[in-house]
């Protein structure tokens, strides 16, 4: 199967990057790895890396469930990562 990585901050324009990918996925039947990097180095405050993180799922349930309804066929999976954006997102390609 082939696979189209898309990094997402949750932003509109990360959504539009999404919104491409999925158009993509039908021309190529390929599945959609939305992935989220947790900055390894940030201060959150009264924040936790696992509230962060759970947030982040939220938020991929939503996007997943609004292109779903859109399109039943599209095939999306997401990933929580930790550490260096860069390296995260080419190490999931």
């Amino acid at each position: 199967m082939k696979t189209i990585v898309v990094p997402v901050d949750f932003s509109e324009e990360s959504y539009d990057g999404i919104q491409l990918a999925v158009v993509l996925s039908k021309k190529f039947e390929a599945e959609i790895q939305m992935v989220y990097v947790q900055p390894a180095q940030q201060t959150f405050g009264h924040v936790t890396l696992e509230s962060e993180k759970r947030q982040a799922e939220e938020s991929f349930m939503d996007i997943a469930n609004r292109l779903q309804a859109e399109d039943p066929w599209v095939k999306l999976k997401w990933i929580v990562k930790r550490g260096k954006v860069y390296k995260e997102i080419v190490g999931q390609a």
